[in-house]
């Protein structure tokens, strides 16, 4: 099962003057980049205290994932 990515987070109607939509990225996805960039910009302290990118990467999809879990309580 697929996690709910919160749908698009950029979607534009019409885009390239057709009729579409661009969806852009997931909302889930920006939700992860904004905590990835807040958790990198006291990197040192986030750093030392993980594995490395990869754990970075992974908790910032897990803060994304309770902001869209709380956005979805109301």
């Amino acid at each position: 099962m697929s996690k709910p990515d919160g749908g698009p987070a950029f979607s534009r109607a019409g885009w390239n003057g057709g009729g579409g939509q661009q969806a852009g990225m997931s909302l889930r996805d920006w939700f992860a980049g904004q905590a990835l960039v807040g958790m990198t910009s006291c990197y040192e302290q986030w750093y030392t205290a993980s594995n490395g990118h990869g754990w970075l990467a992974r908790h910032s999809y897990q803060i994304a994932d309770a902001m869209l879990a709380e956005r979805e309580r109301g």
